[in-house]
């Protein structure tokens, strides 16, 4: 299975998960608060990846990259990552097993990663994860276009200092001019 860098943000405690902390093992990453209220059916469709959140650089910023979420309940849930232009011109998909707790928090046991969703509108979501054996945290904004405006992104960082994501005054919005549409 390939793994990116482009995925991945270094930080240290638990997720809450209504009013219970999840434990260290499952969240070594700094503290963070799922987003509640969440519904599966919010959740659906594809997202496009347009701005990462993190201490690394993203080692492909030059890629269209992002997630299709499908499934109807927590239990059927599944994320699909995808990235293009691959050197052959054509898109690679990769599926993730998703083990949802809840709809607003998942563990992908294939990669060692728990995902919180901590913000979610119609138009935007942003999606923190742990790498448990790193103890790192990646931070990603999606969008349902390929782009998003300045004004749009701005709520959106208002939002994550105040949910105390870690690093957000390092956000790197990704190339999005390298997206094609679906129909091309």
């Amino acid at each position: 299975m390939a793994f990116s860098l482009g995925w991945i943000v270094l930080v240290c405690c638990g997720v809450i998960i209504a009013g219970e902390e999840l434990n260290s093992t499952a969240w070594p990453c700094n503290a963070i608060t799922p987003l509640e209220g969440v519904t599966v059916n919010a959740l659906i469709g594809t997202w496009f990846l347009v701005e990462t959140i993190q201490l690394l650089p993203n080692p492909n910023p030059r890629r269209c990259s992002g997630i299709i979420l499908s499934g109807n309940t927590t239990q059927n849930l599944v994320k699909s990552g995808f990235s293009f232009p691959q050197p052959n011109g054509g898109i690679e998909f990769e599926n993730f097993t998703l083990a949802a707790i809840s709809p607003s928090v998942w563990d992908e046991p294939d990669v060692g990663l728990t995902t919180v969703v901590v913000d979610l509108t119609n138009s935007s979501l942003v999606l923190s994860s742990c790498f448990r054996s790193f103890e790192y945290q990646w931070t990603g904004v999606f969008g349902r276009q390929r782009e998003m405006d300045v004004d749009q992104l701005d709520g959106i960082h208002q939002r994550l200092n105040g949910a105390e994501i870690a690093y957000v005054s390092s956000a790197v919005r990704e190339e999005t001019m390298h997206c094609r549409s679906s129909e091309e």
